[in-house]
Parts: C-alpha cells; structure tokens; sequence
C-alpha cells in the first residue's frame, strides 16, 4: 500500500556522498522520479493474503527467507528499494546512515566471503550508522545517539518495502565485521545494523519456518500506564 508523502527529506548525501558502491545508474534512475503510487504484489508471495494489501497485510506477509532463487532484482525494483529508504524517517531528519548495494559479481564473492547467511541470494544490502554524523541527534538526559535507532527504522522500511514489490528478504546480524571493513573500506567507521539478502523466495525452500508465527502475547510485554 502507497501512502503519500508528507515529510520533506534532504536529496542526496551528507558530508562524503550516499550510497557508497552503489551505481550512478541506480541513483540516477531515482533522480528522475522512478515511483509509483499503487502497487500489486503477486498473488503467490503472499501465501494466501489478497493481492492488494493492508500495511498490516503487507506485515503479516513479510517472513524471514532463508532460500532465494537466482532471479536478479531489476533495476527499477532497486530504485523502489532506495526509494523506500531516502523517505524513512531519522531524527531531526538528520538521516545518519548509509547503504551499501553488491549485486556485481565481484561484490557478491567479497560478501559472501564474510557471512554464512547469504542464502545465494542476487542482492545483498547493507546498512550502517554514522553516529558522527552532522546534526545527529543526542539525547540531553542521557546521552544517547539516535543514529543507530534510525539506521534499524531505515532498514524496516526496505524490508517492507521489499514485501509489497514481491521480493523476499532476511534480517542477517551473524557477519564479520572485521571481514567486511577489510573487504569495503568504505564501511569502516559506522556501525553495520544488518544485511539483507533480497531476491525471489525459491518456492519450496524459501517459505516461512514453523517459528516465524510464534508471537507473544500482547500481555506479555504490552503495560498500559
């Protein structure tokens, strides 16, 4: 489901540029306003929900997948993608993250080599906090920096958004992080929040585990004051 946006968000990148290994193509197919304002996903991908969805639809239907087939993502699916994450919100709009895009060949190995978890998946994508980011926001009581919470909203809003496009992902944490750095020097100094494996769920070892429908009762960790 498309809801319009309302919220202003500054285009392009903070201090040394967005989207580090991302290609100009990418970027350049969302400057030219790559978006649409309804979209259908397949019927198969939801496993039973109607094609036209809900945001609690489109929540229900996401799962973890763990098994991918070797269709690519296309280009415009990517835009969407990045599109969904330029628009997320970050406080103060201050927007402390960055992403990095593998879908190359060469990318693909280099990640692959420092996760167990890649699924064989045709794209993976990670996101970081830049806790030392220009107008960041500190919390005064305490002290906390909000970068790493908007990192993780960030990232929510592609794992969605990869939902209602038809796509599958995972929330991947078990990486080396001393690989990565090593391998793209470009993420050294953030703080890597997850990676995702995106793509096609391969139809029978790509659906959802037994686990993922065991949810906790409202009263176990809802308290109203």
């Amino acid at each position: 489901m498309r809801v319009p946006h309302s919220a202003s968000a500054r285009h392009g990148p903070s201090r040394d540029g967005a989207f580090p290994n991302c290609g100009s193509g990418i970027i350049g197919l969302m400057d030219k306003g790559s978006r649409t304002s309804q979209r259908r996903v397949p019927s198969d991908k939801l496993y039973g929900l109607e094609p036209t969805m809900s945001f609690l639809d489109l929540v229900h239907a996401r799962y973890s997948c763990r098994a991918f087939t070797d269709e690519p993502v296309t280009d415009d699916e990517l835009a969407k993608l990045l599109e969904a994450v330029r628009f997320a919100p970050t406080a103060k709009n201050a927007q402390p993250v960055r992403v990095w895009v593998f879908r190359s060949d060469e990318a693909l190995a280099k990640i692959r080599a420092c996760t167990s978890c890649h699924f064989g998946a045709p794209l993976l994508v990670l996101f970081g906090a830049d806790a030392g980011a220009e107008g960041v926001f500190v919390r005064p009581s305490d002290g906390q920096n909000a970068a790493l919470g908007d990192a993780t909203i960030v990232a929510a809003h592609y794992m969605l958004e990869a939902k209602d496009l038809g796509l599958d992902t995972t929330w991947v944490g078990f990486f080396d992080t001393g690989k990565i750095n090593e391998a793209f020097p470009q993420t050294v100094g953030y703080d890597l929040v997850g990676l995702f494996p995106t793509g096609h769920a391969d139809p029978e070892k790509g659906r959802p585990t037994p686990r993922h429908t065991q949810r906790k009762e409202l009263a176990e960790f809802v308290q109203e004051l």
